[in-house]
Order: structure tokens, then C-alpha cells, then sequence
């Protein structure tokens, strides 16, 4: 079970306020704003998993614009996500060109 409005965002464990989600789901938005994981997620994507890729990128990059020049160990830690799949996200948002990184330091870069 997980909370539609997480109880660090004032939601309660109201039955209306509960949903199912599977474990990977559910540690993997960790702390966001359901907005964010809402938008990200698709049912018809769940199963091949390119939802959660494309959930951990918009985490990634809705930090970065709140915290620019976060390392990756940094991101992960902010996203609750682990090291290695805030390096993957990164990685795949740098070679879509939407971030760059100077020295150890992550940035969004500008259409």
C-alpha cells in the first residue's frame, strides 16, 4: 500500500488516501510529490519499466532545477534513489543534452 498524499505532505492513512503499488514503486518515488510521479507514470509503461526510468529522469531533473551543481551521490541521496541509478538517469539526461556536468557538478542545461 502506499499514500496518494504522502503523510510528510499532511496526508493521512485514510482509506482514501491509500492506493496499491509495488515495492519498486513505491521506494523508488520515495519522499516526491505525487504530481511528479503521477505525470511520470503510465500503467500501460509499469510493465517494461521504462516508467520508472523515465520517473527517476524527472526526479533528477526537478532537483537539479531546485538545487543546481548537486553531485551524483548528491542527487541520489535527495531523490532516495541509490548512486548507481542516479548515475544511469544522469547519464541518459546528458546524452538527451538536457544536463551537463562540470568537474563533479551537475547542471540542467537551457533549450
Amino acid at each position: 500500500m502506499d499514500h496518494k498524499v504522502a503523510v510528510a505532505d499532511g496526508g493521512t492513512d485514510d482509506l482514501s488516501n491509500l492506493i496499491t503499488a509495488c515495492w519498486a514503486c513505491n521506494r523508488g518515488k520515495a519522499g516526491l510529490r505525487q504530481s511528479i510521479v503521477l505525470h511520470s507514470l503510465a500503467v500501460s509503461d509499469v510493465l517494461n519499466g521504462s516508467a520508472l526510468r523515465r520517473y527517476r529522469q524527472d526526479a533528477v531533473l526537478a532537483m537539479l532545477v531546485e538545487k543546481p551543481g548537486m553531485t551524483t551521490t548528491e542527487v541520489g541521496e535527495s531523490c532516495g534513489i541509490t548512486t548507481q541509478n542516479a548515475a544511469m538517469a544522469l547519464g541518459r539526461l546528458r546524452k538527451a543534452m538536457k544536463v551537463a556536468k562540470t568537474g563533479r557538478e551537475w547542471f540542467i542545461l537551457t533549450p
